[in-house]
């Protein structure tokens, strides 16, 4: 298998089909530690960058719903020695549900 491709930036679509704002949307590890805000019906392309992190591990998904002010926290995903192999992982976030989807190349 060729592993060309395979670099420590990780893409990430964020879809907010809720019925909320989100805030302080966070994907992390993320060297650059990002956060951004979603309105509802809105989509963003998020970058994260996995940096020195040589290691396995998952990825930890973090918002608030702006409404409630409840905090939002979900594990996913899998990288090993730094990298993960999905191409881009799609976020789609609903009122109750939060649809978590991988795309390979």
């Amino acid at each position: 298998m060729n592993c060309s491709f395979f670099n420590n930036e990780n893409q990430f679509k964020i879809i907010n089909e809720s019925q909320f704002e989100i805030d302080s949307l966070s994907i992390v590890p993320d060297s650059r530690n990002l956060n951004t805000n979603l309105k509802v019906g809105e989509s963003k392309l998020i970058k994260t960058e996995l940096g020195k992190i040589k290691t396995d591990g998952s990825f930890h998904l973090s918002f608030i719903n702006s409404k409630t002010k409840e905090k939002f926290h979900k594990n996913f995903g899998y990288f090993t020695n730094g990298i993960a192999n999905d191409y881009l992982t799609i976020i789609t976030i609903k009122n109750d549900t939060i649809l978590i989807k991988s795309e390979f190349k």
